[in-house]
């Protein structure tokens, strides 16, 4: 099993507490990590757009999204920051000049710190292995009967993640797409990715 590197001194995030919200999983933790780090990465820049159009209920909402994940994975300053800039927002007339750049630098911070952590312990390269088609096509089309019944189980979430291992190196990121569509609800768009991954295995989904 590789070692999980957490390098010294990491700000703006509490590794300890974090991980054990996912319950010492650092495969699920550092899949969420990333997802922040990917989807909320322009957060401060879009707070800021939003508001010079005049969209200040739409950079308070945002702000309150980036509240809640940052909290969940304990990226304390950027929680806090984000609240204070949540709670400015909330006042129509309030400058919120302040509020911003301190939820940009700690958002700066965090996603630094996510980055190495990621780098550090990103997955070595290696040759990929032969797959057993039969073996693909069933677990295709299970997962593909389970999305159109949208029974997302812990059955459902193990297959995902089996074909996530196997079939990463053959197909690429589709399948960590199709992971995150799943985990979005996003069923039509879901089993149209493994459509996708299907046919670059030469493998028919059954109707």
């Amino acid at each position: 099993m590789k070692t999980t590197v957490i390098p010294k001194g990491l700000q703006g995030i509490d590794i300890k507490k974090g991980i054990a919200v996912w319950e010492d999983d650092w495969e699920d933790y550092f899949y969420v990590l990333q997802l922040f780090s990917k989807r909320r990465r322009d957060s401060a820049k879009d707070i800021c757009q939003l508001l010079k159009d005049g969209e200040r209920t739409q950079a308070m909402e945002l702000a309150h999204a980036v509240k809640g994940v940052s909290g969940n994975l304990y990226l304390s300053p950027t929680f806090e920051r984000a609240k204070d800039l949540e709670m400015v927002l909330r006042q129509e007339d309030a400058d919120e000049t302040a509020a911003l750049e301190a939820f940009d630098e700690a958002m700066t911070t965090a996603l630094s710190s996510i980055d190495l952590l990621l780098k550090l312990n990103a997955p070595a390269p290696s040759e990929s292995t032969p797959i057993d088609l039969n073996e693909t096509r069933i677990l295709l089309n299970k997962i593909a009967v389970m999305l159109r019944e949208t029974i997302l189980d812990e059955t459902f979430t193990s297959m995902l993640s089996t074909a996530e291992k196997t079939l990463k190196p053959h197909v690429g990121d589709d399948v960590t797409t199709l992971k995150r569509q799943a985990s979005e609800f996003d069923f039509k768009d879901a089993l149209k990715t493994l459509e996708t991954i299907a046919g670059k295995l030469n493998i028919s989904i059954e109707e």
